[in-house]
């Protein structure tokens, strides 16, 4: 008798089955539309895949949260890094300016003093 394939469990063949093999899933790349419901249900879920999963026909929890941690997680993080930067510039700028105002000022009223 030849036993042919992998002997895998009750477990292994359930989740090969729900994350590969049903026919309705969706294969390819995620599109923008999914990319920015999971963006807005993970902001309002958190990590839990499977309802986030349930709002996405043809996905599955695994796809999405393994989309998650390899794309949209540091995405997320480099944007707010970009946000953090952008916003703090102009106010070190403008107490730079406020800065030297301020010292021409007080050149100017050591100026005036040196006159009397």
């Amino acid at each position: 008798m030849v036993i042919t394939g992998l002997n895998r469990c009750g477990k292994s063949c359930r989740l090969r089955w729900l994350n590969y093999l049903r026919p309705n899933i969706k294969r390819g790349n995620i599109s923008d539309e999914e990319v920015d419901l999971i963006l807005r249900l993970h902001k309002l879920l958190g990590n839990r895949w499977s309802l986030i999963a349930g709002r996405l026909p043809g996905r599955t929890d695994n796809e999405i949260k393994n989309y998650w941690h390899s794309h949209l997680s540091k995405k997320l993080k480099q944007a707010e890094k970009n946000i953090e930067n952008t916003s703090t510039v102009p106010e070190i700028n403008s107490m730079e300016s406020c800065g030297t105002e301020a010292a021409e000022d007080q050149e100017n009223e050591d100026a005036t003093d040196l006159n009397f």
